[in-house]
C-alpha cells in the first residue's frame, strides 16, 4: 500500500520533471528562434543591395555596360522567380529551420565565389546567393504565421524594419568601404557573407518539425487558382519592382540630378533607413483590422508624392523626395509581406502564398533593372524610370485596396476548406 503510494508519487514527480524540462526547452527554442529571425532579417538584403551603390565602380573597373551591370541586380530576381515556388518542397524534406540554415549557407558560398577576380564567377556567385535567399524569402512568413500566431503584426514589423536597416547600412557603407578603407568592390560585395554565416549558424541550432507533404501539395494547387492570392501577388509585384529598380539605379539617377556619387549613395542608404519607421508601423496597423486596404492605399499615396517630387526636382530636393518615396515604398512592402500571413488560414498556406507571390512578383521585378538600364543606354536619361515610379505608385494604391480586402486564400480540401475564398471575420 505504502509502496504503491511511493511509486505513484515517484511517477508524478518524474512526469512533473519531464513537463518542466519540456517547458524550459520550449522557452530556449523560442528565444533562439527570435535570435534566428533577427539574424535572417539583417542578412537577407545586403548581398543584393550592396551592388547598387557600386554600379559605377563596377562599370569603371570592368568596362561592363549599364545593362550588363544591371544584370547583377536582375539575376537574383530571375532566380527568385524560378525557385520560389519549389522552396516548400525542400522545406517538407528538411524542415523549415534546416532549410533556412541551408539557404544562408548557400548565400555564404555564393559570397565567397563573388570574391574571386572573374566576371563569370561574379555572375555565378550572384546566382548561388539568390538561390540561398529564396529560403528566407519564402519560409519566414510561414514561420512567423506558425510560431508567432498572436504577434504576426509585431514580428513582421521587426523583420521588415531590420531588413530595411540591414539594407540601408549596406548601401550607406558600400562606397566608403571601397574608397576610404580601400577594400575594393569585390571584397565589399563578398563581405555580406559574414551576415549569412551568422544566420546559418543560428538557424542550424533552432531545430524544428517536418511538415505533411500531402496537405502542402493540395494547397499549392489551390493557391494558384485563388483570386485573393493573385491580388496579393500583383500588389507585391509593384513593391518589388519599385524596390529593385531603386537599388539598381537610384545612385546614378541622383548623380544626374546634381548630387555627388557619395551623396547619392548616402541617399540610397537613407532610402532604406527612413523606411524603418514605416516598416515598424505598417504591419501593426495592418494586423489590427480585418481589412488592410486603407493602410496599403495610404502608403501608395506617399510613394506617389515621392516619385513625382523626384521627377520634377533636382539636387538635394530630389534626394529629399527620394526619402519620402522610401517611406512609402517601405510601408507598402511591409504591408505586402504582412499579407502573406494575414491572407492565409495557417502556416502551410502562408508559405505557399509567399512562394506564389514571389514567383510572380520577382518575375515582374526582374524586368525592371535590366530594362531601364537598356533604356538609359539607348536614350541617355533617367526620366522614363522616374515616370515609371509614378505609374507603379498609382498601381500600388489600386492593387493594395484589392489585396487588402478581408478574405482568406483557401486552405484546400485536405485542410477542410472547400471554398475558393473565405471571409475573415
Amino acid at each position: 500500500m505504502f509502496g504503491d503510494n511511493i511509486s505513484d508519487s515517484s511517477q508524478l514527480t518524474t512526469e512533473h520533471q519531464l513537463v518542466q524540462r519540456r517547458v524550459v526547452a520550449l522557452r530556449w527554442r523560442a528565444a533562439l528562434l527570435m535570435v534566428a529571425v533577427i539574424s535572417a532579417s539583417i542578412a537577407v538584403r545586403p548581398p543584393i543591395t550592396v551592388i547598387g551603390p557600386l554600379a559605377d565602380t563596377v562599370h569603371a573597373s570592368t568596362g561592363l555596360s549599364s545593362t550588363a551591370v544591371g544584370v547583377l541586380t536582375t539575376l537574383p530576381m530571375v532566380v527568385f522567380m524560378l525557385v520560389s515556388a519549389h522552396v516548400s518542397r525542400v522545406a517538407r524534406r528538411l524542415g523549415m529551420e534546416v532549410a533556412m540554415a541551408v539557404g544562408f549557407a548557400l548565400v555564404l558560398a555564393g559570397s565567397v565565389i563573388r570574391w574571386f577576380p572573374s566576371i563569370p564567377l561574379m555572375y555565378l556567385g550572384t546566382a548561388v546567393v539568390a538561390i540561398g535567399l529564396t529560403m528566407p524569402n519564402v519560409l519566414l512568413p510561414g514561420i512567423i504565421r506558425r510560431d508567432f500566431q498572436t504577434r504576426i503584426g509585431p514580428m513582421t514589423s521587426l523583420y521588415i524594419a531590420l531588413t530595411a536597416g540591414g539594407s540601408g547600412v549596406a548601401s550607406f557603407l558600400a562606397l566608403p568601404l571601397v574608397i576610404d578603407f580601400g577594400w575594393g568592390w569585390r571584397a565589399t560585395i563578398a563581405s555580406t557573407g559574414v551576415l549569412a554565416a551568422i544566420a546559418a549558424m543560428t538557424w542550424s541550432l533552432v531545430g524544428g518539425e517536418r511538415h505533411q507533404p500531402a496537405a502542402e501539395i493540395v494547397t499549392q494547387t489551390v493557391v494558384w487558382r485563388s483570386r485573393t492570392a493573385w491580388w496579393v501577388a500583383l500588389f507585391f509585384s509593384t513593391q518589388t519592382l519599385t524596390f529593385y529598380c531603386v537599388v539598381a539605379w537610384l545612385v546614378p539617377v541622383l548623380t544626374v540630378k546634381g548630387l555627388t556619387p557619395t551623396a547619392s549613395g548616402a541617399f540610397l542608404g537613407g532610402f532604406s533607413i527612413v523606411g524603418i519607421g514605416s516598416s515598424l508601423v505598417a504591419p501593426i496597423l495592418a494586423a489590427r483590422h480585418p481589412s488592410q486596404s486603407t493602410v496599403a492605399a495610404a502608403f501608395g499615396v506617399i510613394q506617389t508624392v515621392g516619385a513625382l517630387g523626384m521627377l520634377v526636382s533636382t539636387g538635394l530636393a530630389a534626394g529629399a523626395f527620394a526619402l519620402v518615396f522610401g517611406v512609402g515604398a517601405a510601408g507598402g512592402f511591409a504591408v505586402a509581406f504582412t499579407l502573406f500571413g494575414l491572407r492565409a488560414p495557417n502556416h502551410i498556406v502562408s508559405s505557399e502564398l509567399a512562394g506564389m507571390a514571389q514567383t510572380v512578383g520577382y518575375g515582374v521585378a526582374a524586368i525592371g533593372p535590366l530594362l531601364f538600364g537598356f533604356l538609359h543606354d539607348l536614350f541617355g536619361n533617367w526620366n522614363i524610370l522616374l515616370g515609371a515610379f509614378v505609374v507603379l505608385a498609382v498601381l500600388a494604391v489600386a492593387l493594395g485596396v484589392l489585396a487588402g480586402r478581408p478574405h482568406f486564400v483557401s486552405a484546400g480540401p485536405s485542410l477542410g476548406n472547400r471554398r475558393d475564398e473565405m471571409h475573415v471575420s
